[in-house]
């Protein structure tokens, strides 16, 4: 029996990391983001903090407790920018006197600013077990993860024969139609078939993780925001009784968008 690490779809915590920032030299206690170019206006924090107690600071790798003597911080609003935004600045509650300090503050978002999940509140990161190890999956939860890897990989320098261009459509100008999608997703899965066969000459698989059929393939356009496409999919391996739905969603934007 093979395994795979896990990285399938979970919920994202919105959890924003090493977020770089400066002080405001015009009073050394306001915080600033440091990539100001990214925004026309001055930007105090990147995204909306959606629960105070979440955000964390910290200078040069070190966390600074908010009650810190010297360094002691808040959270206010932002009442530079209009109270719907819901935008918030953390200011130091005495002058900062360090030359040229590595400022970093973590906090929750909420969906629309996340960086993680980029809005879709979904992430495919490595899941971790609380001993620290990385999660294995097995059988035929490999086969479905390795379906979506297939389908979302866009670039390999070793085998660029396997690949598809279905991520390339997500958030670019999409010219093609529905069916382009599906046809994206048929031809990755039938490399996945292929790569299949030939490894087991090498490698024992089990019948569970081997993809057997391609029942169906079908791409549908939301009728209220044309920019999301969901793919529906029914696939079974040699192991499973019966086909097994598969789904995902992927977004373009709004240019050039056919009907």
């Amino acid at each position: 029996m093979s395994y795979d690490f896990d990285v399938r779809l979970s919920p994202c915590n919105h959890l924003q990391v090493k977020e770089r920032m400066t002080v405001d030299l015009t009073d050394l206690r306001t915080l600033l983001y440091a990539n100001p170019n990214q925004y026309q206006d001055v930007i105090h924090i990147r995204g909306t903090v959606a629960a105070k107690a979440s955000v964390k600071l910290f200078i040069s790798g070190i966390e600074v407790p908010q009650n810190h003597p010297q360094y002691g911080w808040d959270v206010w609003p932002d009442t530079s920018f209009p109270a719907s935004a819901q935008l918030s600045k953390i200011m130091f509650r005495q002058q900062m006197r360090l030359t040229n300090p590595v400022i970093e503050i973590q906090y929750i978002t909420i969906a629309a600013y996340c960086l993680k999940c980029n809005g879709f509140s979904k992430v495919n990161d490595y899941t971790i077990a609380q001993n620290g190890s990385f999660l294995h999956v097995w059988e035929f939860y490999k086969l479905v993860q390795r379906i979506y890897k297939f389908i979302l990989t866009s670039n390999c320098v070793f085998y660029p024969a396997f690949t598809s261009q279905l991520k390339n459509f997500i958030g670019q100008k999409f010219l093609g139609t529905e069916d382009d999608i599906s046809n994206e997703c048929s031809n990755a899965l039938d490399n996945l078939k292929r790569i299949q066969l030939a490894q087991k000459n090498i490698q024992v698989l089990t019948p569970q993780e081997v993809l057997k059929d391609i029942e169906s393939i079908s791409s549908v356009r939301n009728t209220e925001d044309p920019t999301i496409i969901t793919t529906n999919m029914m696939v079974s391996s040699y192991g499973t009784p019966r086909a097994v739905p598969l789904s995902f969603t992927l977004q373009t934007t709004n240019n050039n968008i056919q009907n």
